[in-house]
């Protein structure tokens, strides 16, 4: 809302056959008081929005940082899982091949000891020996794969769920909104901290 001038405000003037009104001296002063006070309101207001966005961006800064370090969180540690993991079966894997050695040594003992080593017995034996140490390491591989899998699918989990969850926090437009609308409630009779008018 505008200044209201009284009608006391007013001089009344005459000059070459034109009259007119002008205003007092004492309306004049109020009036550039008025001026005044609401050029420093504005400034205050400007100071106050300012203010806003520079916590505002200080938040946001703080919180886009945070993000990144925890996600650099969550991938130094799904990267320390995959090199662990790469050898996961590795003892395994030389336990099964240490039974199965001892496995064919056995076996070409009982046919040398039988006397059939050298048949057509020994290459058949040895064959089907190789054909269950291949299944047995096929089926630890499949185990071991499903296991890392699984690992890894937890490890990328928690981070989807971490970046799926994602709550920053600001400083609240709905409180600087308040504080604009008292103080210009306190600063003259309708202004409007929204408008600026």
């Amino acid at each position: 809302m505008a200044y209201q001038f009284k009608t006391s405000d007013y001089l009344s003037w005459s000059r070459d056959g034109r009259s007119g009104l002008s205003l007092s001296p004492a309306a004049k002063a109020n009036y550039e008081q008025y001026l005044y006070e609401q050029n420093q309101a504005q400034k205050r207001v400007d100071a106050l929005k300012a203010d806003y966005e520079a916590k505002y961006n200080e938040a946001k800064a703080a919180n886009e940082s945070r993000y990144a370090e925890i996600l650099a969180g969550y991938d130094d540690r799904y990267n320390t899982a995959a090199k662990t993991l790469e050898g996961m079966g590795d003892a395994e894997k030389k336990v099964l091949a240490n039974n199965f050695n001892r496995v064919r040594a056995s076996a070409s003992q009982g046919l040398i000891n039988s006397g059939l080593f050298s048949s057509t017995i020994a290459p058949s034996v040895m064959t089907s020996i190789g054909k269950q140490e291949s299944e047995s390491l096929g089926s630890l591989n499949e185990s071991l794969r499903q296991q890392r899998l699984s690992i890894q699918a937890a490890l990328s989990g928690d981070k989807l769920k971490f970046m799926e969850n994602r709550e920053d926090t600001y400083p609240s437009l709905e409180l600087y909104l308040q504080q604009l609308q008292q103080y210009g409630n306190t600063v003259g009779a309708g202004y409007n901290v929204m408008t600026g008018r």
